[in-house]
């Protein structure tokens, strides 16, 4: 995830565990003692595809992020700030509810100018940043918008600024194949090189793991900050190169073709891993792909004898979706609901200079504590105080010296807090199918208050409660037999909501 270089002196490294021409170079260059931060963020990873986790799915193999666990805090509860991926990563980059800015799904996903990101605090602080892929962090349609990457910290940038980046096809004929906006949307076509849009050759992984190691050994005497925003394993995961598909004996699915049919008729048949051919094997193509990235990039900091001098960050910016065929096991639900499935994730800190590598934390942790775990290791929280953050400073809690919860309290809304249902004649029908992929109500919210969570269904307007540390399926709902629970866990969402988030009245 991120690598963070500090000052020996602040961070009180033992100068034996830093590479010997970096340490004589101390005096010439104060840069080279502090460490790197890498951030790794994996695009729609569910719980159960995971297998550095015990209750994996058995075809579910990720070796090197295995590896990467055991030199990490892995976590069980890690819970991310949204169940879809733009305002996961507002939660991330912030430390703070995106909620605060009215933000609770992509379609109105922004970054106000007064929110500090971590690459811009980490660049304020010297650091060389770099972002490899998928942003998102809201509709950046110009190079000038504050959403757009080098507008919020990176200094270097290649990939795309929308929700998805095709794996194959990037050229502006390409692009122009399509109808907009899907053509952008749907993430056909060039990619940005720093504020230049350019054509491409290859696939969308490799590409992005050359640029990310290239830059690392570019940057390997300077601290830097390096985020890799993948798009594996969100769709398309139908597209797999030709000798890829040879390998796997399946057969290829062509891209939406608009001159034969409407693109939700495509979507349902081909693009969305439920109803495509062998579609759970492509999705674990995918995810080998992801896992060999990330293994390159680890690999590279090793022989530049880095690895020990850099923080890396791995999470997923929510749970996996039917869509593509992924899988949250032993979680309920996936990506749009707020169910465990889409909001608990994958999700590790590695330093072993200050973190126990190997160990699992079973607490409650948000994505949220990735920007004030990044400072506290540092020993650098100096602009901003800790009630800045909604996110805690984790170090205290995972060296044993605060015992206390992290979170006694999280809150989500879903992606929107009301609508209706709708009905469809023909259940079998190309729009119902794509509907009901998405696993049922998108809407309401969540509080989880210790081990008790609280669910709100805003079309239903039903209420469950459940206790994750007897149930984490959620499939005993507790609200018939514990009304005051319910009450008190309603107010404190209330209370949130309307009052310290300063949303519209909740009644």
């Amino acid at each position: 995830m991120s690598v963070i270089i500090c000052f020996l002196i602040a961070f009180k490294i033992n100068v034996d565990s830093i590479p010997n021409q970096l340490s004589q170079k101390a005096s010439e260059n104060t840069d080279v003692n502090r460490p790197n931060i890498l951030l790794l963020i994996a695009d729609d990873l569910g719980y159960g595809d995971c297998s550095a986790y015990p209750n994996h799915e058995p075809d579910a193999k990720t070796p090197n992020i295995e590896k990467l666990a055991q030199r990490s805090v892995l976590f069980t509860q890690g819970y991310v700030t949204s169940p879809i991926c733009s305002p996961s990563r507002l939660g991330i980059l912030t430390g703070r509810y995106h909620q605060r800015w009215g933000t609770h799904t992509y379609t109105n996903a922004n970054l106000p100018n007064d929110e500090t990101t971590l690459a811009e605090y980490l660049k304020s602080k010297g650091y060389k940043t770099a972002l490899f892929g998928k942003s998102h962090v809201g509709q950046a349609e110009g190079i000038m918008e504050r959403e757009f990457p080098r507008r919020h910290g990176y200094e270097y940038f290649v990939g795309r600024t929308g929700g998805m980046i095709d794996f194959l096809t990037h050229t502006f004929e390409d692009q122009a194949k399509y109808p907009k906006p899907l053509n952008v949307f749907w993430g056909f076509g060039p990619w940005y090189f720093n504020d230049s849009v350019k054509e491409v050759e290859g696939y969308t992984t490799d590409i992005l793991t050359d640029e990310a190691t290239q830059f690392i050994q570019d940057n390997k005497k300077a601290p830097f900050f390096l985020t890799m925003g993948y798009t594996e394993v969100h769709a398309w995961t139908h597209q797999i190169p030709d000798t890829a598909l040879v390998r796997l004996g399946i057969n290829k699915i062509e891209n939406w073709d608009p001159k034969k049919e409407k693109a939700l008729e495509w979507v349902v048949r081909d693009g969305l891993g439920q109803y495509m051919e062998n579609g759970r094997t492509r999705l674990l193509w995918h995810l080998s792909q992801l896992d060999s990235s990330v293994g390159k990039i680890i690999n590279t900091l090793e022989e530049e004898k880095l690895m020990d001098n850099t923080i890396i960050v791995f999470i997923s910016d929510n749970g996996a979706t039917d869509r593509t065929a992924g899988k949250n096991t032993p979680l309920s639900g996936g990506k749009y609901l707020l169910e465990e499935g889409g909001l608990r994730v994958p999700f590790m800190i590695g330093f072993p200079s200050k973190l126990q590598s190997g160990s699992v934390y079973n607490k409650a942790v948000s994505s949220m504590d990735i920007f004030p775990t990044i400072m506290g290791l540092c020993n650098d929280i100096t602009e901003f105080t800790s009630s800045h953050f909604d996110g805690k400073n984790l170090v205290p809690f995972l060296n044993g010296e605060d015992t206390a919860v992290p979170h006694e309290t999280l809150y989500w809304t879903g992606l929107s807090l009301s609508g209706s249902i709708p009905k469809f004649e023909d259940m079998e029908s190309t729009e119902a199918k794509s509907y009901h992929s998405v696993g049922g109500d998108d809407s309401g919210w969540a509080i989880r208050d210790n081990d008790y969570k609280l669910r709100y269904f805003g079309r239903t307007k039903e209420l469950k409660l459940f206790n994750l540390k007897n149930d984490i399926e959620e499939s005993n709902d507790l609200s018939k037999s514990l009304p005051e629970t319910v009450k008190r866990l309603k107010n404190k969402y209330y209370k949130w909501h309307n009052t310290d988030m300063h949303l519209p009245t909740l009644n």
